[in-house]
């Protein structure tokens, strides 16, 4: 994963934890975490890896469910919800058009630039 860019952008969005875990639905992986991280192509990483807490988040905040979208319309190859909310992140391949984003509370975390 050197080459990729992870773009992460925070919404001003309290998700109450409690109000999520009522809708919850656990997914059940078909392949263990380790392998699809290992083994799996990064772009096919969105049909076997899920946060089991993006299908509950996404009904009550719709807007957390239109930012994931917008990652992969902009070239993400992977986004996700982080965690349980509101944070959402991106993985590229290249450069994202920050443009898109440019009204979001935002982080772009560059390969020769690591976080530790």
């Amino acid at each position: 994963m050197k080459h990729y860019q992870v773009f992460f952008v925070m919404l001003r969005i309290l998700v109450i934890i409690q109000i999520a875990l009522v809708i919850f639905k656990k997914q059940h992986l078909s392949t263990e975490l380790k392998t699809i991280i290992d083994e799996m192509p990064i772009d096919e990483w969105k049909n076997y890896l899920v946060n089991d807490f993006e299908q509950s988040i996404f009904l009550k905040h719709p807007k957390i469910k239109e930012l994931k979208e917008l990652f992969y319309s902009e070239g993400a190859v992977y986004s996700s919800m982080s965690g349980s909310g509101s944070c959402v992140f991106g993985i590229f391949d290249q450069e994202p058009n920050l443009k898109s984003f440019e009204h979001y509370q935002s982080f772009l975390q560059k390969p020769n630039n690591p976080l530790f």
